[in-house]
Order: structure tokens, then C-alpha cells, then sequence
């Protein structure tokens, strides 16, 4: 019995340790997505946004970004616009906290634009 009692109060004390520790810390998440022209992450842990243009072929990787909480829209000038691909670029913005956000993903050629998807994340 004596060493039941000894388990519970020692799970007792690292529940409390850990639920102190986890107090007031937002957990971090990462979304990456890969595209045939390019690649594009959000962090939402310093709302990092990350866009990666791997082919050399004249096009530029761009994003849209679309407040799906409150409907505010942001063109992000987060492009690879003007460098030689393979090239990676990182913005950061200050997104409200926890909301909804939509990026919607573009190759930009001279003459025409691609879309080349779309993913939802949370600042």
C-alpha cells in the first residue's frame, strides 16, 4: 500500500509540475504545402510564412493571404519575384491571434499567373 501511495502522490506531482509549466504557452504549428512549381509554410508561432520557388522556368511563387475570421484581405509581398530559383523567401506578418486564415498560392509567369492551390491555417 505504502508504495501505491507514493506513485499516486509522485503522478500528482508531475501532473502539477506539467500543468505549470504548459501555463500561458501557445503550441506552435507548422503547415507545408508542396506544389508542382514551388513551396509554401506557415508558422503560425511568429506568423512565419516561408515560400520556396524550386524550378527555374520564369515563374515566381506568390501568396494571398484571406482572413477567414473577420474578412480582412492581405496581398502578401512575400514572392521570389526577381531572384533565381532554386530560392527561398521569409516573411513575417502579425496576424490577429487565432484566426482563420486562407492562403491561396500562385505562380507568376511574364504573361500569365497559375494558381497552384489552396490551404487554411490558424494564426
Amino acid at each position: 500500500m505504502r508504495m501505491r501511495t507514493r506513485g499516486v502522490v509522485a503522478a500528482a506531482a508531475i501532473t502539477a509540475l506539467g500543468l505549470l509549466a504548459g501555463t500561458g504557452t501557445a503550441e506552435a504549428s507548422t503547415v507545408t504545402h508542396t506544389y508542382s512549381r514551388g513551396k509554401v509554410s506557415f508558422k503560425s508561432n511568429g506568423d512565419t510564412i516561408t515560400v520556396k520557388d524550386t524550378r527555374s522556368d520564369g515563374y515566381s511563387i506568390w501568396v494571398w493571404v484571406d482572413n477567414q475570421t473577420n474578412g480582412d484581405y492581405y496581398r502578401l509581398q512575400c514572392a521570389t519575384s526577381g531572384r533565381k530559383a532554386p530560392v527561398t523567401v521569409k516573411c513575417v506578418r502579425n496576424y490577429p491571434e487565432g484566426h482563420k486564415l486562407r492562403f491561396v498560392v500562385y505562380a507568376e509567369g511574364k504573361h500569365d499567373e497559375i494558381k497552384q492551390g489552396e490551404f487554411t491555417a490558424r494564426a
